[in-house]
């Protein structure tokens, strides 16, 4: 009757009741998160400093390069994730609640034209290399 009352199934009320009997500490809360983080803050935090470091070499990460490193990071470590699998790419929610969370990683504007301007001033910086590019056609 209880749980009709109060629309809990009935298994969900079996087991709360056990573990009260058995003198374990039972939330009558609901659980509102559904999926867990993919990444601890550790890796987090790793995640950052990498995106960091590339953004000072002037090699800012687009988005997407940003969403399948995270994927292929997940992936490789064996972590359990709600990824795209077809994809092989995070998801924008994925990306914007990192960016919420981290505010400080993505620091430069993330567009072609400031990757254009960042690799013609290290072409200038070093103008051997930019010939031997010229000369083998890359």
């Amino acid at each position: 009757m209880t749980a009709k009352v109060f629309e809990i199934p009935i298994a969900t009320l079996g087991r709360r009741i056990s573990d009260i009997k058995a003198g374990k500490k039972v939330s009558f809360a609901p659980a509102m998160v559904r999926f867990k983080p993919t990444f601890s803050k550790e890796l987090e935090e790793q995640l950052v400093s990498y995106v960091q470091a590339l953004d000072r070499d002037l090699k800012p990460f687009k988005r997407d390069d940003f969403l399948k490193l995270s994927y292929d990071l997940a992936c490789h470590l064996n972590l359990p994730h709600q990824f795209n699998l077809q994809l092989k790419s995070a998801g924008r929610k994925f990306y914007y609640d990192f960016v919420k969370q981290h505010p400080n990683c993505f620091t430069q504007k993330q567009d072609d034209a400031a990757s254009r301007i960042a690799a013609k001033y290290l072409r200038s910086l070093n103008p051997i290399e930019s010939e031997i590019e010229i000369l083998v056609g890359a």
